[in-house]
């Protein structure tokens, strides 16, 4: 039996997908034509990388909630080596890759280039950068080589607390594990406020982290009441389904809009916009599972396809697009180049998900299948 949500990888794969859009549409000048579009329009959606980082991580709490919340005895050992393989084994080949091109190729300051893009690849090599790229979860400089990996870091750290998580979601009714997520992120905001420990990263402190374990958490509810969720769904009229899309459109697009550029006076307004995004993901989520058409759409192959490689996609559109950028700045327009970044991003990405990523989850397969008897295990069950 399948038990795989094959349209949600497909929902991953246009997240990364519109995490690359996001980046190259900051490589362009604010008063660019093209930018004004961007922010006015409808057309804002595609470029919403911020809120596809919550789609990922509301993904990753749902697919990593659902062997407990049905039932099934998860051996520690060897969900920790999976989740290893899964995500370091490629991310440390993505950055040691994106360290050493850059050594080579990096062309200093990029003039017509945005800060966004000058961020990185400017510090010279040394050994401590590179230790702290490669011990991930500890305090990197983020921006330094590859201004994406700030995801990673939480996604590390959550996953090796997340069994004993979804415990609890399990066992606690759905307001009290919503009361908590608030809570959370309410530690977060004021520790954010009071606390002097200098972060290096993008929202990479451990209170960050207490935070986004909320988005992980509001992940594993939707798996948790899923039926529930799609059957009030499916008994909308087509009304109510189009006002729901539209609310998901909405929140997803404008809740970090509205708390940066209205709502100056919400206290922790940073937080209540990413439960926006958030919102607008879960109705977004909702409508892949329960809708036939939105599911037949995401069921689509290519689709399907982009949600296998979207890991590899986001570990190396940036290693791809700085490449280009410091190689070729001079020599082509910017339009071309970026046209250009986007594609080679996407060939990219289908030869790290065939030589790196795969080899990667079937190397985290082999070890637990091979230590089955080795290794001592802890087994995370749920109470009868």
């Amino acid at each position: 039996m399948n038990n795989r949500y094959e349209q949600l990888d497909s929902l991953r794969g246009l997240a990364a997908l519109f995490v690359v859009f996001h980046h190259l549409f900051l490589s362009f000048s604010s008063n660019h034509f093209l930018v004004t579009f961007l922010k006015l329009s409808p057309a804002r959606l595609l470029v919403q990388g911020h809120a596809a980082v919550i789609i990922f991580f509301l993904l990753s709490g749902f697919v990593l909630a659902l062997p407990i919340l049905r039932g099934n005895p998860i051996n520690y050992m060897h969900y920790i080596i999976k989740r290893f393989c899964r995500i370091y084994i490629p991310y440390a080949v993505a950055i040691s890759a994106t360290i050493l091109i850059s050594i080579y190729i990096s062309d200093g300051q990029l003039q017509q280039y945005t800060d966004f893009i000058n961020q990185s690849w400017q510090e010279p090599f040394s050994f401590s950068l590179m230790w702290e790229h490669l011990v991930l979860i500890g305090n990197p400089h983020t921006v330094v080589y590859n201004p994406v990996i700030w995801t990673l870091i939480h996604e590390l750290r959550i996953s090796i607390l997340f069994p004993f998580i979804v415990l609890l979601v399990k066992k606690l009714n759905t307001i009290y594990v919503l009361i908590l997520c608030a809570a959370l992120s309410l530690i977060a905001g004021l520790a954010g406020i009071l606390s002097t420990i200098t972060v290096n990263g993008y929202h990479t402190s451990l209170f960050d982290s207490l935070h986004y374990i909320s988005i992980f958490m509001i992940g594993a509810l939707v798996a948790k009441n899923k039926t529930v969720l799609s059957t009030l769904y499916q008994r909308f009229t087509k009304m109510q389904k189009i006002s729901f899309l539209i609310m998901a459109v909405l929140l997803y697009s404008y809740s970090d809009v509205l708390s940066k550029d209205f709502f100056h006076i919400i206290p922790f307004r940073f937080y209540v916009s990413e439960y926006g995004l958030a919102l607008g993901s879960v109705l977004l989520i909702i409508m892949a599972l329960a809708s036939r058409k939105i599911s037949g759409l995401l069921n689509l192959p290519l689709l399907k396809f982009l949600g296998k490689i979207s890991y590899s996609l986001y570990l190396t559109h940036m290693l791809v697009i700085l490449s280009l950028l410091h190689l070729l700045h001079d020599r082509i327009s910017m339009p071309l180049l970026l046209t250009l970044s986007g594609l080679v991003s996407i060939l990219t990405a289908i030869i790290c998900w065939y030589f790196v990523e795969l080899p990667s989850m079937k190397l985290g397969k082999y070890l637990t299948k091979s230590r089955k008897n080795s290794v001592p295990s802890l087994e995370v069950r749920q109470e009868a």
